[in-house]
């Protein structure tokens, strides 16, 4: 018997997502939210209170990231699951354990939970920035210059405001599978694999902008200040694990 999953299809309400559906309801929920806590966590919630909590959660998630669902992941905001258990008011193993492995349906297709969070990077000219976001920046680089090299491209990135070092770039690089210099002149098919990482889904690819001029960086830019309160935190649940609640 293959294991359940969750999806959350999200739709757009105006300009707003907004959290439509759940694909799980009643037991299956229970025993879906339970096998998350690797079978030493008992669940007491009422099946409607654990359908509640999960619709407060992913939609201050969906809401937070609003302009990565209109834009695209250029413009996924810094956000950390400590920083959404801050703003529902739960442990941050809770919602470790909600996220891991829940799918969000949008635009007909299904995209990891976990892809909606994203560390930051330290900007002088303006709000931080996501990790994604400067991923596309990288990219985007090299994609206009593909003799850059992490030390030209930290370069540029600093010149611009980023506090980063070569060694991040080169990580960064690496984890969206783009081979150094020598290796890439050779075999340009890098980029496609670059394009998934930051992009695993149709709609995202249509978004996705990476050969407009370098000059155009602050496009991505934005207000990130967290919200103070959150309306979700009059309905969530107590949990049983001893977080807060």
């Amino acid at each position: 018997m293959s294991e359940k999953q969750a999806r959350i299809k999200i739709d757009m309400k105006g300009k707003m997502p907004v959290v439509a559906s759940l694909s799980l309801s009643g037991s299956e929920l229970i025993e879906w939210y339970t096998s998350k806590h690797a079978g030493y966590i008992k669940c007491k919630l009422h099946p409607d209170k654990l359908q509640l909590f999960i619709f407060g959660l992913f939609n201050e998630l969906a809401n937070y990231q609003s302009q990565f669902f209109l834009k695209g992941s250029e413009y996924l905001r810094p956000f950390r699951q400590t920083d959404l258990a801050l703003l529902c008011g739960v442990h941050e193993s809770t919602i470790s354990r909600v996220v891991r492995g829940a799918q969000l349906v949008y635009m007909g297709e299904n995209l990891p939970a976990q892809f909606l969070f994203s560390g930051c990077v330290k900007y002088e000219k303006g709000p931080d920035v996501s990790v994604r976001s400067l991923k596309s920046e990288i990219l985007s680089i090299i994609i206009d210059n593909p003799k850059a090299s992490d030390a030209l491209i930290t370069q540029i990135l600093r010149a611009e405001g980023f506090r980063i070092v070569r060694k991040t770039v080169g990580n960064y690089r690496e984890q969206m599978k783009i081979p150094t210099t020598y290796k890439r002149l050779a075999d340009p098919t890098y980029v496609s694999e670059a394009i998934e990482h930051l992009a695993p889904t149709n709609w995202l690819k249509t978004l996705l902008n990476l050969f407009s001029n370098y000059e155009a960086i602050p496009r991505f830019l934005h207000c990130n200040t967290m919200p103070v309160a959150s309306p979700c935190q009059e309905s969530l649940p107590a949990f049983s694990h001893g977080g807060r609640g």
